[in-house]
């Protein structure tokens, strides 16, 4: 049997960095990771020393992370998962899913995907709407965007935060508008895009349905990563 060990804050750190190498390839993971330093409750186990190729377990925020592709390796891994009636698993792998699926049946599975728009020499596109940017104390902790129309009504607002530098990730947003709302989410996705780029910063959005999947390759996003949410009981 192989034991997972828990990984020390040096080591969340070192783990950490090996990813960034790759940093999209990694973005979610690295994401997490840095959460996880920031939270004294979470913790993360690895099977095998460095670069923890053989698998991964976070556990965060009553959520757990998992990163496996041999599935003889996966009760080990998953050995130090406390004692829950249900279990919310988060993996970027198609064949962990396929594993989870086996092994906790009859659960949910929903996905999400990652979307990025790299810096562009020139943009086109025009926008009839004006942004506006509230910082918070620092890029880590976010900045509030505030999206308005002509005549100075608000249509929309947004956060967004640098989780994985240099890439800002929009992570929050909401239409204050009920007409015309396909329109609206397209001009407001749009020139908060625009705005980002102008002060050089590539961005990411997570995009959870087709429409907003459809808005955003008009905008010359890109796909990247999918992220998978399983959850499923823990007794079965």
């Amino acid at each position: 049997m192989v034991k997972a060990e828990k990984l020390s804050r040096e080591e969340i750190g070192e783990l950490r960095a090996f990813l960034a190498r790759e940093p999209l390839e990694n973005y979610e993971w690295l994401w997490v990771l840095e959460s996880c330093l920031e939270t004294p409750s979470s913790a993360v186990y690895s099977l095998g020393a460095g670069p923890w190729s053989a698998g991964l377990l976070i556990l965060h925020r009553q959520c757990v992370w998992l990163r496996v592709e041999n599935e003889m390796l996966l009760e080990d891994l998953l050995a130090p998962l406390p004692g829950a009636e249900v279990y919310r698993f988060y993996t970027t792998s198609p064949a962990t899913v396929d594993m989870l699926e086996r092994w906790f049946p009859h659960g949910q599975l929903s996905r999400s995907q990652l979307c990025v728009r790299k810096l562009t020499s020139s943009w086109r596109k025009r926008f009839p709407v004006e942004v506006s940017f509230a910082s918070h104390s620092g890029p880590a902790q976010g900045e509030l965007v505030t999206v308005q129309n002509g005549g100075g009504e608000i249509i929309a607002g947004f956060k967004v935060e640098q989780a994985v530098a240099p890439w800002y990730e929009v992570v929050e947003w909401n239409l204050a508008v009920s007409q015309d709302v396909a329109y609206w989410r397209q001009q407001a996705f749009g020139a908060v895009t625009a705005a980002l780029l102008n002060r050089g910063n590539p961005v990411v959005v997570r995009a959870e349905d087709r429409e907003l999947y459809n808005d955003l390759e008009g905008l010359g996003y890109r796909e990247f990563c999918q992220l998978y949410y399983y959850v499923a009981a823990g007794n079965e």
